[in-house]
């Protein structure tokens, strides 16, 4: 069976596990399982939507040609919360969620992920290691990009060379990791990293690490980023508002059987409704809770049910001098009402964190479910905040889209009960992430959602310092050895013991707080399939996407 057909059949096979990515090519491992590669946990209980999941396929495989129906040429998606702010996997700004959506669908990575530790193959047919230090992939040799190029090792190189610019984005830290490169031909390379990197597979198979044409960068600085090798092309881009997408007919798999997808950022959340009323678009990631009702008992539509794996939550700047301050951190975390803030920003579609106290991806590896939570206490929040260095000073809170926005608000108003005075700073995703880089954080505060991926080794990119996601400023030496030394843990027992102890320095130290968790309803008409939901929602894969409409 071919490329595409593939990524759905072997995702039904798998039971539609939270760790489905996409998958491609042959379905036997050209290399071992990586020890102590993420295996399912078990999925929360289903959302308010009439379609339940943690992670699955819309509307299954597509039919067989045999079975006579029509698909439409052209299917248009509304995305999330999220925006589109630049097609780059070397700027910052790109670490958006449907960014990473349009990074699976025009890029295409050395091997992908076919859950719980195996792997199989994309650009690389095959590949070997021994020591889980030096790497040798083996490329396609029948590979172009959309600008008529041959895809080489020498891609591989120069993308893995460009990452180490791009500080701060997630294929840098996915990157990061390689010391040296060896081109042994042109379609041999071999990799040798720092040191031990048990998960470094699993972080080469994520879309942000997809292999890009540099000399078309290099010829084209503004639109260079856009040639990759994937199934479908970029023909048009507005920042802030939407990317189209045509389908690469020199791709080596098989052609997807969409011809256009026009994915939209819609700010407006009753637009977006409307615009799913009325046939603009066929499949919304955005639609607000409260319009969830006009979708449900209705044969022209169908809701899922998408839990995040995001914890979504507040973080502290731990270089401020009174945000640094634990005394001030513990003030505020017992000054929180999670219920009454999950419920100010989403509704019944928001979860308030309230069973334990661990900043940890809803369903990563290893989650530490035996920390205590901090308790909603004003008396012990008011005797915190009389030990700290606050001295009435207003304290920013940086936040960007709408449910952080609205969970800011409550939590203002819930600070200035203790006598906390607090002023809310709302702008773009991207603009955010520019404020809050790890060399220069300017706030003091911010809501936001921490993307956690779901192997324990993700989580880098939130405690390390430089990380990503690191926006607490996070820089204690003993977790920093700690996640060097869980790259180099083979028994999983004792990465999972390593894990928790972390979980514990940093609910300690207390950086980071996790209010709620999102559910998100996903709305798809009649006829439309092939779309993967993993619980990891910068994972969704849209490459086999589908609109029956005969």
């Amino acid at each position: 069976m071919k490329k595409l057909k593939n990524v759905v059949a072997l995702l039904i096979c798998l039971a539609m596990a939270i760790m489905l990515l996409a998958a491609c090519g042959p379905a036997t491992p050209a290399a071992p399982a990586t020890p102590g590669a993420p295996t399912p946990a078990p999925a929360p209980a289903p959302g308010p939507g009439d379609t339940p999941g943690a992670g699955g396929v819309i509307g299954g495989e597509a039919p067989a040609p045999e079975d006579g129906v029509t698909f439409a040429d052209y299917i248009e998606v509304i995305g999330d919360n999220s925006t589109l702010a630049v097609i780059d996997p070397f700027n910052p700004a790109g670490n958006q969620p449907m960014i990473s959506w349009v990074f699976r669908m025009i890029y295409d990575t050395l091997i992908e992920s076919a859950g719980e530790g195996e792997f199989i193959p994309s650009l690389a047919t095959q590949w070997h290691t021994e020591d889980w230090q030096t790497f040798t992939f083996y490329l396609r040799d029948d590979v172009v990009f959309h600008n008529g190029d041959p895809f080489t090792a020498a891609d591989v190189e120069a993308t893995i060379l460009a990452s180490r610019e791009g500080v701060g984005t997630r294929a840098h830290d996915q990157w990061r990791p390689v010391e040296t490169i060896n081109v042994i031909d042109s379609h041999t390379i071999e990799l040798v990293l720092d040191a031990v990197n048990v998960e470094f597979l699993f972080n080469v198979s994520l879309p942000t690490t997809g292999i890009v044409n540099v000399s078309a960068i290099e010829a084209d600085p503004e639109q260079g980023a856009w040639i990759g090798t994937g199934p479908f092309t970029v023909q048009g881009f507005d920042a802030y508002d939407h990317v189209e997408l045509h389908r690469f007919d020199g791709y080596w798999g098989e052609a997807p059987i969409t011809q256009r997808i026009y994915l939209r950022f819609i700010p407006e959340i009753t637009t977006r409704a409307i615009m799913m009323q009325n046939g603009e678009s066929h499949l919304s990631f955005g639609t607000g809770s409260e319009d969830v009702p006009l979708f449900q008992n209705t044969d022209d539509f169908e809701i899922f049910s998408l839990w995040f794996n995001v914890p979504q939550g507040i973080s502290f700047n731990m270089t401020h001098p009174i945000t640094g301050d634990r005394n001030f951190r513990m003030a505020v975390l017992h000054a929180l009402d999670r219920a009454d803030i999950s419920m100010a920003a989403a509704g019944e579609w928001a979860v308030p964190a309230d069973s334990d106290g661990t900043f940890w991806g809803l369903q990563t590896e290893f989650r530490n479910t035996d920390i205590p939570l901090i308790p909603f206490d004003l008396d012990r929040a008011r005797a915190y905040l009389e030990a700290s260095p606050y001295n009435g000073e207003t304290i920013e809170i940086a936040t960007a889209m709408i449910t952080h926005v609205r969970a800011a608000e409550v939590i203002q108003q819930q600070l200035s009960r203790i006598g906390i005075t607090t002023t809310i700073n709302q702008m773009d995703a991207a603009a955010l992430h520019a404020y809050m880089a790890f060399h220069n954080n300017q706030t003091e505060m911010t809501m936001f959602g921490s993307a956690a991926g779901l192997n324990a080794g993700s989580v880098r990119a939130i405690f390390y310092p430089g990380g990503g996601q690191n926006r607490a400023v996070y820089d204690n030496p003993v977790v920093t050895a700690m996640l060097d030394e869980a790259l180099s843990i083979y028994d999983v027992g004792e990465r999972r013991d390593l894990y928790f102890r972390l979980q514990e320095i940093v609910a300690e130290d207390a950086p980071l707080s996790t209010m709620f968790w999102r559910v998100n309803p996903v709305v798809a008409a009649a006829g439309v399939g092939g779309v993967i939901l993993p619980a990891d929602h910068f994972l969704i894969d849209m490459r086999a996407i589908h609109r029956i409409i005969d």
